[in-house]
């Protein structure tokens, strides 16, 4: 079974390879220059016994070319790959695109080369989309040990001081849970991070978070007329963690846990969704 299991997830991989491959092929043919987030651009660090699956492709864009991406994903030629379209870095990454593009690499991949982050700006926007998911996935962690055991010449001082104090707690917080649960090797990590503990509350909401059944996420909105998906999603946002609400409201990861931190981000999201809260 194990082999079986390894081998469809290899099949998937190629799939999805190639699917990464023929739209990056078409929007460039279109004159724009995608750029590879998350997804294949950490899975290329895997060793090839241990694929990295993902369900779809996320390509960010320039903000001013994100409309006529929209548009253009559609066509015939891809409107079958589940892309997954992101204008500049929103939220995952407050550096300036066109800083974030003048760094970018191409990795190869089949006959295209693909236009990746430097691993500095990929681990940040890594870091912060796992945050962002409430650390629900363990396994993730594992990103950021090939990332890292991966690269040479690591910038520590642009990965975790390039975006300010709060964001280099939270950055500072997934290593040291790389660390701990997944053997990140303490040879790999700079100086700040050799006597860093996690904060008791941050570890707790991991290990809680990690035990818990995963539920399909949305708008509370959006299902309000379905009690079957409305109760249980409002149940999981009344009681999410307060790693992903940290996030949510900027807050800092420190050792003390922030107050009334579950209210507050309960009445962000609903503002959020009611168009009330124009910060996206």
């Amino acid at each position: 079974m194990e082999d079986a299991a390894q081998r469809w997830h290899a099949l998937q991989t190629k799939v999805n390879e190639l699917r990464l491959a023929e739209a990056v092929r078409f929007y460039r043919a279109n004159g724009l220059e995608p750029l590879v987030i998350k997804g294949w651009s950490l899975a290329r660090f895997y060793p090839p016994e241990e694929p990295r699956t993902a369900s779809d492709i996320d390509l960010a864009v320039a903000p001013e070319d994100f409309d006529r991406a929209v548009r253009l994903k559609n066509a015939p030629e891809i409107s079958k790959i589940n892309l997954d379209l992101h204008c500049g870095l929103r939220w995952l990454d407050p550096t300036p695109w066109a800083d974030i593009f003048a760094r970018s690499r191409l990795a190869p991949l089949e006959e295209e080369q693909i236009r990746v982050p430097a691993n500095e700006d990929l681990f940040r926007i890594a870091a912060v989309h796992w945050l962002t998911d409430s650390a629900v996935r363990r396994d993730r962690l594992k990103d950021f040990v090939y990332l890292l055991v991966s690269s040479e010449d690591f910038d520590w001082r642009l990965a975790l001081e390039s975006t300010g104090e709060v964001r280099k707690s939270w950055y500072m917080a997934v290593l040291a849970a790389a660390r701990d649960y997944e053997n990140l090797p303490s040879g790999l990590l700079p100086d700040c991070l050799r006597d860093y503990c996690l904060p008791d509350w941050f570890r707790s909401a991991l290990e809680r978070e990690w035990k818990r059944p995963q539920i399909q996420r949305g708008k509370l909105l959006a299902v309000w007329k379905h009690p079957s998906l409305f109760f249980p999603l409002l149940f999981r946002q009344l009681t999410e963690s307060p790693v992903g609400q940290c996030i949510l409201l900027e807050e800092p990861i420190t050792n003390q846990a922030p107050g009334f931190i579950r209210i507050r981000a309960f009445v962000r999201k609903l503002k959020r969704e009611t168009g009330l809260d124009e910060k996206k």
